[in-house]
C-alpha cells in the first residue's frame, strides 16, 4: 500500500530538490512518472481519513515520543489498515513499535 500522504511527501521532496537546484525539473517529472507507474502496477492506494488524523494527534499529545506529525499520521493509517509500516527512520520505527504497529525490518 502507498498512502496519499506518502505521495504528497514524495512530491514535497521533489519540489524542494528542484527549488534548491539539486535536481532539474525533467528529472523530478521522471521521478513522479516512475512513482506513479510503480504505484499503479504494484501497490494499493491507502487513503488518509479524519480518524487517522485524530489518532495521530493522540499520539503526539502523549509527549513521550519524538514523532513528527507526518510520521504519526503514517503510523495511525498503518494501524487502522492492519498494515506493516516501512521506514528508514529508526526513531519513527521505535515509536511505531511502541504504539503497536508492525514495522518491516530492512
Amino acid at each position: 500500500m502507498v498512502s496519499d500522504l506518502a505521495r504528497a511527501e514524495f512530491a514535497s521532496v521533489m519540489a524542494l530538490r528542484v527549488r534548491t537546484q539539486r535536481m532539474d525539473e525533467s528529472a523530478a517529472r521522471e521521478a513522479f512518472a516512475k512513482l506513479d507507474a510503480w504505484v499503479a502496477a504494484a501497490a494499493l492506494p491507502a487513503k488518509l481519513e479524519n480518524g487517522d488524523v485524530l489518532l495521530a494527534e493522540r499520539f503526539l499529545r502523549r509527549l513521550d515520543m519524538t514523532l513528527r506529525t507526518q510520521d504519526a499520521m503514517h503510523i495511525a493509517l498503518a494501524l487502522r489498515l492492519g498494515a506493516s509500516l516501512a521506514t528508514f527512520d529508526a526513531r519513527m520505527a521505535g515509536s511505531a513499535r511502541g504504539l503497536g504497529a508492525v514495522v518491516l525490518e530492512g
